[in-house]
């Protein structure tokens, strides 16, 4: 698992680098593409308690750090945001875990694409909240909705292939017995 686990670690690095350096979509009024949510989805559900957790740390502080506002510069913005959301969301997803170890490979697309529609639109209230006024027009709806529906049509490939990577790598995902007796009078 500590292989697997590292390995994990440095694809998120490398995805959230290359998240950042892809530019937003024109067409759909300037809303971002993002794989982080997908990524952290798998790790919530699929790893152990302080491994998932180490993980919400990595992708927190890197998003932190990435948006944190620059020296002189202002931005409407709260430091520490991705780290409390992060962490608030593996918590919830790792209460999940024994569900989708019985095989209900559902639950990753439908939580990253809340986990993503949920960041920007936290990130939203939080800008909109400092600024003192709340704009809501189309273009703050694409932002919202894009990336969501982005990762429910990309999470399941992206589940896919990271429980592939983690059984050839002997990372075994599932229980091993689903079944509970639960009368023993049967």
């Amino acid at each position: 698992m500590p292989i697997f686990y590292l390995c994990l670690l440095v694809v998120i690095l490398v995805v959230a680098m290359l998240q950042l350096a892809i530019p937003p979509f024109t067409l759909f009024e300037g809303a971002r593409f993002t794989l982080l949510p997908a990524l952290m989805a798998f790790a919530g559900l699929a790893l152990d308690f302080p491994m998932a957790m180490g993980a919400a740390l990595l992708i927190g502080l890197f998003l932190d750090a990435a948006s944190a506002p620059l020296l002189g510069l202002e931005q409407g913005g709260v430091t520490g945001f991705y780290l409390i959301y992060f962490g608030m969301v593996t918590l919830l997803l790792h209460g999940c875990r024994p569900w989708f170890q019985q095989g209900r490979w559902w639950l990753h697309p439908v939580a990253s694409a809340v986990i993503a529609s949920g960041m920007v639109l936290l990130e939203f209230l939080i800008i909109s909240y400092t600024r003192r006024t709340l704009y809501f027009d189309s273009a703050v709806v694409w932002r919202i909705v894009f990336p969501g529906a982005l990762n429910l049509l990309l999470a399941p490939l992206i589940c896919w292939l990271l429980a592939m990577w983690a059984g050839a790598s002997g990372v075994g995902l599932r229980r091993t017995s689903s079944k509970r007796k639960y009368n023993k009078w049967r």
